[in-house]
């Protein structure tokens, strides 16, 4: 899901999935079926497996653990339910844009119970979790990937956020869409700024090839890895922030799962009553 790289949330592929795209072999389809090799095919895969192909309002949930690596230790910190709300609509020149809202909430690793406050045990420091609003974000693609420049905090960084390469075997299709970004230390004695989110979207080859099918069903694998955002307050720490989630895409806010539809009623109750207009023209 292509998802917001903010670096204090976010939410969505282990490092062994990553390992085994990077060295799998694309096995192309029957002809007149489906070409990963071929960009506008690269470009309908991801739209269809990630969005819908046409205007239709669709939802992704993500289940997952945010941790921490230090050196090779990892240390899980708590778990996600991640939900997001999307519309896909055509742009002029074969672009189109996506609308989407992404919320997520915490969960304590033992009991279930969701956090408020986490215990942060590399600090010692009990800190408050960060309470985002449910904010439309406008992300725009051409047939090679994001096209709208990286705003807010990441405003002026260079990102690399190409689709694919993409896989077939037989009627199983994956495709990478990976957003990674990169620039200098805001202030002195900072960190980098690091933001790798990896993601793969898994769905049928019948399902994408079919016009009758604007929006298939599919899955996602997610692993982020980035430095640490500054509301956990890790002072000099070194280490990572990384989670890794898996999910699946929902055609309708009844299919999503129970606790993020509990939780999105209770906190975003506009947005739950008419998602049309929350999502905005």
């Amino acid at each position: 899901m292509p998802l917001s790289p903010r670096l204090d949330r976010r939410a969505l592929l282990s490092g062994a999935v990553a390992a085994l795209a990077a060295s799998a072999v694309s096995v192309h389809a029957a002809p007149g079926e489906l070409d990963p090799s071929n960009p506008k095919e690269l470009a309908r895969i991801f739209r269809k497996l990630a969005f819908a192909a046409d205007e239709r309002i669709g939802f992704w949930w993500l289940r997952g653990t945010r941790g921490a690596l230090v050196e090779t230790d990892v240390t899980p910190l708590w778990d996600m339910h991640i939900g997001s709300i999307f519309r896909a609509r055509d742009l002029p020149d074969g672009q189109f844009e996506v609308s989407t809202i992404q919320t997520a909430f915490y969960t304590d690793l033992k009991s279930g119970e969701r956090l408020r406050t986490f215990a942060n045990p590399f600090t010692r420091k009990t800190i408050d979790i960060p309470r985002y609003p449910a904010k439309v974000e406008r992300l725009t693609y051409d047939a090679h990937g994001r096209t709208d420049p990286p705003s807010g905090f990441l405003a002026g960084l260079d990102r690399d956020a190409k689709i694919g390469p993409a896989w077939v075997q037989g009627d199983d299709v994956w495709i990478k869409g990976d957003v990674l970004i990169k620039g200098a230390p805001k202030a002195p004695g900072e960190r980098p700024i690091r933001v790798n989110d990896l993601t793969t979207y898994f769905g049928s080859v019948r399902d994408v090839v079919d016009p009758s099918i604007p929006m298939p069903l599919a899955g996602q694998t997610f692993i982020d890895i980035n430095i640490w955002p500054p509301w956990l307050e890790m002072g000099n720490q070194k280490g990572d922030y990384f989670s890794r989630c898996y999910g699946r895409k929902a055609a309708s806010f009844d299919a999503m799962p129970t606790l993020w539809r509990q939780w999105m009623k209770e906190d975003f109750p506009k947005v739950t009553a008419d998602f049309d207009a929350a999502l905005g023209a």
